[in-house]
């Protein structure tokens, strides 16, 4: 979880605001000395923005001080979201000279985090907390953060500069290489100075560029099997709601994720390509969106993603209209962050769990005939469970789905059918339930692990064992 952090000099009053968690992050605008036109403005304000760095009391930045290497412990570990509430090692620091009697959670908890995290070594079993951080071992921590975020070099790759040490040579050919860092001309790196805490910020920014930006608090106290429940019904208790369904006059699947997106959130590219909607003859709900969230949810930031899941402004949920509701007027802000939760980390890949062809363009009407007549795509769906394991299935199976839905999963008709035809005709949306529950019928969290989930699916392809109902 991340806390504030500041830049200071280690002086009695400016321990004073490390022990505050420094002040409210300003923006580079609210520093009186980082003008817009400052080298380091956008680093800076990018970095104060996510709380990684803050500024003085009295309203500056001290851009061209120097950083310790306690407090570019802390900046690396938020930077990098290492940090958590927990208090690592208090009864066995990892370094001699780093004890608990210098701050909880600053400085001993960051530099334990980061220690665990491996960005930072110490020398002799000490860590020297207080002496400034040079450059050479600003870079050499800045790229075992960035681990494989950072790409290597070609071979023959030159970095231009002729004073940097043989230990470090790697490091900052590789931190320059992905534009991390920059020489004090083309020729020196001027290794032994102190970073700055303007090039600190600079470079730690160009971090981010690579390894992405840490997640905000409410990302890290959001559940995201919750945000799953929330995806089809946002309402109900499972998915933190009221547990009142919206009384409207159009239908749920108006106001229903999974109703415009698909349970994978593919869209019409998924395994709703030929479900019907508006303009289709179904005048019940919308019709599927092209958008891909899964792509969404993998290229956009956190904010981004909350503040398009929110939607301020949007239509309301009694409209029937092919476009995205105002659930900032019915949502929690707290289940907006469950749902981003669930889209960045709980939604299952659907090629890890089956295959999916689909034969023909997207379900649409065709009005070169009259009447116009609507023109749906062929799904198959096939390689169900390829990459489980089936006795590891079936004995999950008997462990947790057993007693509802009998040994071989009759007992219970879904939609009609039993367990195992039910996968079998719609492996896209039985994960789906399994992992996020039917409100009332079956639990949140009955399984969560990708690698259960194929197991079972894998057992349950299999008719001998888990036939259609009789």
């Amino acid at each position: 979880m991340r806390r504030r952090s500041t830049l200071t000099v280690v002086v009695v009053t400016v321990a004073l605001v490390m022990a505050l968690g420094a002040t409210a992050a300003l923006g580079a605008a609210s520093f009186s000395d980082v003008p817009a036109t400052h080298p380091f403005c956008a680093d800076i304000t990018r970095l104060a923005d996510l709380e990684i760095v803050g500024g003085f009391p009295d309203g500056t930045y001290k851009p061209d001080d120097p950083v310790t290497r306690q407090q570019f412990a802390k900046i690396i570990v938020l930077a990098t979201g290492k940090h958590t509430e927990a208090v690592d090692n208090q009864n066995d620091p990892t370094f001699t000279d780093v004890t608990p009697a210098l701050g909880i959670p600053y400085p001993f908890d960051y530099i334990e985090e980061a220690a665990k995290a491996g960005f930072i070594l110490g020398d002799q079993g000490k860590f020297n907390p207080a002496n400034n951080i040079t450059r050479v071992q600003l870079a050499l921590v800045i790229v075992r953060a960035g681990g494989s975020g950072l790409a290597d070099p070609p071979a023959g790759y030159q970095t231009g500069f002729t004073d940097v040490p043989d230990y470090a040579q790697a490091e900052v050919a590789k931190a320059k290489f992905n534009g991390i860092l920059d020489g004090k001309t083309a020729t020196t790196f001027d290794p032994y100075a102190n970073a700055t805490r303007g090039q600190v910020a600079k470079m730690v920014s160009r971090l981010l560029d690579k390894i992405g930006e840490p997640a905000p608090q409410a990302y890290h106290d959001a559940d995201g099997l919750a945000g799953g429940a929330a995806y089809s019904q946002w309402w109900t208790l499972d998915a933190a709601g009221s547990g009142t369904k919206p009384t409207t006059t159009v239908g749920a699947d108006f106001y229903r994720c999974k109703a415009c997106h698909g349970w994978d959130g593919l869209g019409t590219a998924g395994s709703y390509a030929n479900r019907t909607g508006m303009s289709t003859g179904a005048a019940n709900r919308p019709d599927v969106s092209a958008a891909d969230l899964r792509a969404a949810a993998g290229s956009k930031s956190f904010e981004e993603l909350y503040g398009l899941v929110r939607n301020v402004g949007g239509r309301g949920i009694d409209e029937a209209a092919n476009a995205h509701p105002d659930f900032a007027a019915v949502l929690s802000e707290a289940q907006a962050w469950n749902l981003v939760k669930f889209m960045r980390e709980e939604w299952i890949d659907p090629d890890l769990l089956y295959d999916l062809t689909i034969d023909g363009l997207p379900v649409y009407s065709d009005t070169t005939v009259e009447p116009p007549v609507v023109v749906k795509p062929t799904l198959t769906y096939s390689s169900i469970g390829v990459l489980g394991n089936e006795t590891e299935g079936q004995a999950l199976f008997a462990s947790s789905c057993a007693s509802c839905h009998g040994a071989d999963g009759t007992t219970i008709a879904l939609e009609g059918m039993s367990v195992g035809h039910f996968v079998r005709s719609k492996p896209n949306e039985a994960w789906f339930k399994v992992k996020f529950g039917i409100p009332g019928a079956m639990p949140v969290g009955l399984v969560t692990e990708t690698s259960d989930m194929q197991n079972l699916y894998k057992a349950l392809a299999n008719p001998a064992n888990f036939p259609d109902m009789p």
